[in-house]
C-alpha cells in the first residue's frame, strides 16, 4: 500500500496547486491549502479542501500552518508580472522562499517539495535535449522571470545542501484545468476563440498540470530525496506545430503573423509599458512569454520517468481538457467548444 501523506500545499489556490489538491484528494491523502487574504478561493472551495491563512511574508503564519504536517508542497512564490525592478523582484522572491523553508524547519516538517521551473536548466552546447545535469541556465539580459526562477532554485539548493529534505521539481510549460489566470493556456484560449493573431516560434515542451501533480506526489512518497532536481515534462514541440495541431483539431485558422524574436520583444515591451502606465488591462504579449519561447528548448525527462515511474498523458488530451475547462468556466463561447 502506498504511503498516505499529511500535507500542506502552499499556493494551493493557484493553477498547479489546485491540480495537486485534486490529485491528493483522489489518492486518499490528507491535505490542507494555504491562502492569502486576497486569494481567489472559488475553485479551492469547490474542492472542499480545508483552508488556512498563511503568507510568504509572514514566517509565523507559515509555521502555524505547517505545524503537525509531514509534507509541505511549496507551489507558492513571487511571480513577476512585468520585467521591471528585476533586482527587487528577485530579492522578494528569494526572501519568501527562504521564509517558507525556514518555517518548515521550525515546524519540523519532514519533507518539502519545491516546484520551480525548467527555465533554470542550462542549454546543452551540442543541441541535444536538456537534462537535469546540464547545470544552471544563464539569465537572458532583461529577463525578470528567468532571474527569479534561477535565484529561487538556488535558494532551494542551498537549503538542501545544508541538510534539509528539499525535493526540487522543474516543470516545463504547464497546461490543463484550473489555469484561471491564463498562463501557458493562452495558446489554447487564443486559438479556440480565434483571437490569437500572432506568435513567436521556438522549441518548447508542454506538460499536463495533472502530470505535474502526479509527479509531485510521487516525489513526496519516495523514501529518500532524489539526488538532484527532476525535470517534469510532457511533449517536445515547436510553437508553430502546437498551433497547427489545434488549428486542425478545432477547425480554426492559424494566426495571421509569425513574429521574429525582435518583433516579439518590441511588442512585449510596448504592451507591458501600456498596462503599467495605465494600470489597466493585460498585455497581449509579455516579456516572460517571449523569453520562454526564444530561450526554450527540448528536454529529456528520462531520469524522472525512471525515478518516479511516471509517464505523460497525450498532448491532444491535455489541449482538449484545457479547452473544455475554459468552456465550462465562461472563458469561451459555446460555439468555440462545439
Amino acid at each position: 500500500m502506498s504511503e498516505k501523506l499529511d500535507a500542506l500545499v502552499l499556493g494551493g489556490t493557484g493553477f498547479l496547486g489546485l491540480n495537486l489538491i485534486e490529485a491528493l484528494q483522489a489518492g486518499g491523502h490528507r491535505v490542507v491549502c494555504s491562502r492569502r487574504r486576497s486569494s481567489n478561493t472559488i475553485f479551492a472551495r469547490r474542492l472542499k479542501v480545508p483552508l488556512v491563512q498563511a503568507t510568504l511574508e509572514d514566517e509565523g503564519s507559515l509555521v502555524e500552518a505547517m505545524r503537525g504536517r509531514e509534507t509541505v508542497f511549496v507551489f507558492a512564490g513571487h511571480y513577476p508580472r512585468y520585467s521591471v525592478d528585476t533586482e527587487r523582484q528577485v530579492a522578494n522572491a528569494v526572501a519568501g522562499l527562504e521564509r517558507a523553508l525556514h518555517a518548515a524547519e521550525r515546524a519540523k516538517v519532514a519533507k518539502v517539495v519545491y516546484l520551480g521551473s525548467v527555465v533554470s536548466v542550462a542549454r546543452p552546447a551540442n543541441g541535444r535535449p536538456a537534462r537535469e545535469s546540464d547545470g544552471v541556465a544563464a539569465v537572458p539580459e532583461g529577463s525578470t522571470y528567468f532571474a527569479v526562477k534561477v535565484a529561487m532554485e538556488a535558494a532551494a539548493e542551498r537549503a538542501k545542501a545544508a541538510g534539509q529534505d528539499v525535493r526540487i521539481l522543474c516543470p516545463t510549460g504547464c497546461m490543463g484545468r484550473y489555469d484561471y489566470k491564463v498562463g501557458t493556456g493562452f495558446f489554447v484560449l487564443g486559438m479556440a476563440s480565434r483571437k490569437l493573431d500572432f506568435f513567436v516560434d521556438g522549441d518548447i515542451n508542454i506538460v499536463d498540470a495533472q502530470d505535474v501533480a502526479r509527479a509531485s506526489i510521487a516525489t513526496a512518497t519516495l523514501e529518500r530525496a532524489p539526488d538532484s532536481r527532476l525535470i517534469v515534462a510532457g511533449h517536445n514541440v515547436r510553437v508553430a506545430e502546437l498551433l497547427e495541431r489545434m488549428s486542425q483539431r478545432y477547425g480554426v485558422p492559424m494566426p495571421a503573423r509569425q513574429l521574429s524574436a525582435e518583433e516579439g520583444y518590441a511588442l512585449a515591451e510596448s504592451e507591458e509599458r501600456r498596462c503599467l502606465e495605465s494600470g489597466r488591462g493585460r498585455p497581449r504579449l509579455t516579456r516572460e512569454m517571449v523569453d520562454v519561447v526564444v530561450h526554450g528548448q527540448f528536454v529529456d525527462d528520462s531520469k524522472t520517468r525512471e525515478v518516479l515511474g511516471t509517464s505523460p498523458v497525450g498532448l491532444l488530451q491535455t489541449l482538449d481538457e484545457a479547452r473544455e475547462w475554459y468552456g465550462q468556466n465562461g472563458y469561451l463561447k459555446a460555439d468555440d467548444v462545439a
